[in-house]
This record gives C-alpha cells, structure tokens and sequence, in this order.
C-alpha cells in the first residue's frame, strides 16, 4: 500500500488528502493520503518518521516549506533557487525535496498558447509563489 500526505501546521482545514484520495482511485492504486500535522519544533523527528514508516511521499505547506531545505539529503535546483520545497519523495532511505510551483506555472501558461519567449511579465508579490513564478519564467 501507498502512503502518502500533507505535512504542515496546521493541516486539519486541508482538502488536499480527498482529491488524493481520488486520484489513487482513479489510478487504480491501493494507498493512503494522510494529514501529518508537525509543529515546527518537532520537524526533524517526523521527517526521520516518514522514512522509518515507509511513507511514500509528503506535499510540504506552511509552516515548513523553507524549513525543510536543510534537513532533506538531495534539494532540486527549482526547489534552491526557490528557496521552498512542496514536495518530499522518499527514495529508499534518502528524502528528495522538489518544487513543482514554476514548472506548474510555466506548464499552464503554455497550455493557454502565451507565448513565454515574446512575454513582458510583471510578478506582484514577494511570497514563495511570487519566487516559484520568477524561477519559471526565467529559465
């Protein structure tokens, strides 16, 4: 079986574990998407927890999403460059952060047919999705 979830704090408000939910379904996979609510101080324990329990994978939310960086063994480039990570596989005994917000981006706006190579952009904020878009837009 398949387990996977949402790591943050708080995560009882998330939708995220009922459209995963489906999705394993819809895939005709057997699994689980759970909420893992970790308050911050105990960040390191529950990501030595998601290997030693076998847990597939994890989406990374507020407040963690910068915090994990430096306790992951392999960060992406999008994810550094970033400076967030949304997304912790686990591979064996190792956790490879990523950061699927500027490929998301980038991938939608090319499927409305902008024209990147030709685009005048103007990003307003400063936030992690502000970052994730200038990141894609830019490479």
């Amino acid at each position: 079986m398949i387990v996977l979830g949402i790591l943050g704090h708080p995560v009882a408000h998330s939708k995220s574990p009922a459209m995963h939910q489906a999705a394993l379904a819809a895939a005709g996979l057997e699994g689980v998407y759970a909420k893992f609510d970790v308050a911050p101080a105990r960040l390191p324990e529950a990501l030595r927890g998601l290997v030693a329990l076998s847990v597939r994978g994890v989406n990374v939310t507020v407040p963690h999403k910068e915090a994990v960086l430096p306790l992951l063994d392999e960060v992406d480039p999008f994810a550094r460059a970033i400076g967030a990570v949304n997304t912790i596989v686990r591979d064996g005994d190792r956790l490879l952060g990523s950061n699927t917000d500027a490929e998301g981006l980038v991938r939608s706006l090319e499927e409305a047919s902008v024209r990147l190579d030709e685009a005048e952009v103007l990003v307003l904020g400063a936030g992690g999705a502000a970052r994730a878009a200038v990141v894609g837009l830019a490479t």
